[in-house]
């Protein structure tokens, strides 16, 4: 009886002591997505803690991301259109839960007041000294959505009044106005995405088709849609405003193009210094254009007051700004550019750019990755497959690390002293 008395102690003990399990259960109407986490010991609980945020902060952006993927794209050329029309909100978002990981990790990067970040919606709650559960309170998130769609709404309105009044004696004016309006566009965009995870039960079919309502037609005291002042824009300069000759250097006219909209949005250089990030082909966030370094190469050219980190130097220091962009191909002989200017240690996005030109004047570049195809197989490997890294410490080390097959992956190791 004693001996088996023994054995009970012993496996109590092993239960007590175990190795850390994640179990994720089902949303609840209060919060989005309960991640709970079982640890053997007290000194165990905030690195455990810290990955099951990490894990929350990636399920969200995840989570916003996946509306857009369905086999309706496929054959839906207005989901596809709405999908590249949302891809600066959704890059903004990914920079934004990027950096909210970083300062999970302790790896840098710092949180405002002034603009949403992941960490301020995140509850924490202790159970017990060896179990916690971590979720993102929705109550807060509406909040914020509320209020900031209201603040967003009240920006964009002189603007809008200002340009439409200068359409017909100031063109060149009005597309300014236009065009200051599309980081404030795509900071809207980014919450009525997060207004969709807040209830992230409905179908998403439906959300689709209202996502796609609102990036085309405007409604309420919104006077105009981003689709509309995108288009507007492009009427203006058709009509009004010289169009330079694409013949000679077409990535150099792109360039141009985009450096003018950042300048006018950012009429003063940045402070310290500017990274940009390989420009990637559509939404695939890890898959550099083949014609990428070529145009970041003339937009660092295109902007000569700028502090720009060089594309062949890169450290392991945290960049006061970053630049994004996508290369998306339309089957209308469109290209379309979309560029974004973030800050790098809260993903805030500073900046927007949109510059479109046809196929034929990109003269048989080629803007598809030749294995564009395989590499996505890749990914998808690795996305499903990578375990949750632990979190960094000071002393880590960031590691970049590219190949010649269009893949850029961010693994992280750790250095130990």
């Amino acid at each position: 009886m004693r001996q088996i008395s023994v054995y009970i102690l012993i496996l109590f003990l092993l239960s007590v002591f175990s190795v850390p399990v994640f179990t994720q259960t089902s949303s609840t109407s209060r919060y989005f997505q309960n991640i709970s986490v079982d640890v053997g010991s007290r000194l165990d609980l905030n690195p455990k803690l810290n990955e099951a945020k990490t894990e929350l902060a990636r399920n969200l952006f995840n989570g916003v991301n996946s509306i857009f993927n369905s086999d309706d794209m496929q054959v839906d050329p207005e989901l596809q259109r709405a999908r590249q029309d949302y891809s600066p909100a959704l890059m903004g978002l990914k920079n934004q839960t990027d950096t909210a990981i970083r300062v999970i990790r302790g790896d840098g990067g710092e949180l405002t007041e002034d603009n949403l970040h992941l960490l301020k919606y995140i509850d924490t709650q202790l159970e017990s000294d060896t179990q916690g559960s971590v979720k993102i309170n929705k109550q807060k998130l509406q909040v914020y959505i509320s209020e900031e769609t209201d603040k967003l709404k009240k920006e964009l309105k002189p603007l809008i009044d200002s340009a439409r009044e200068r359409e017909v004696s100031n063109p060149s004016q009005a597309v300014k106005y236009y065009q200051m309006t599309y980081p404030i566009y795509d900071a809207l965009n980014k919450v009525v995405l997060l207004q969709h995870v807040v209830d992230p039960n409905r179908n998403h079919a439906v959300i689709r088709e209202e996502l796609i309502q609102n990036i085309t037609r405007a409604s309420g005291e919104l006077q105009m849609s981003y689709r509309e002042v995108t288009q507007k824009v492009a009427k203006l300069e058709r009509n009004n405003v010289p169009i330079k000759d694409e013949s000679d250097n077409v990535v150099k006219t792109l360039a141009a193009a985009i450096a003018h909209q950042l300048s006018i949005q950012r009429p003063n250089p940045p402070s310290g210094k500017v990274q940009i990030d390989l420009f990637t082909f559509e939404d695939n966030y890890s898959i550099p254009s083949p014609i990428s370094y070529e145009l970041a190469e003339a937009l660092m050219n295109e902007l000569p007051d700028w502090k720009f980190d060089p594309l062949n130097q890169r450290g392991f220091q945290r960049i006061p700004m970053k630049i994004n962009g996508e290369i998306w191909m339309t089957d209308d002989d469109q290209i379309d550019f979309r560029v974004t200017l973030n800050k790098g240690d809260t993903g805030d996005q500073m900046g927007s750019a949109y510059v479109s030109t046809t196929q034929g004047k990109m003269r048989g570049m080629q803007i598809i990755p030749a294995n564009l195809k395989q590499t996505r197989s890749h990914l998808a490997v690795f996305e499903d497959k990578l375990p949750i890294q632990e979190a960094l410490t000071t002393n880590s080390l960031v590691v970049d690390l590219a190949t010649d097959q269009g893949l850029t992956w961010h693994p992280t190791n750790k250095v130990k002293q």
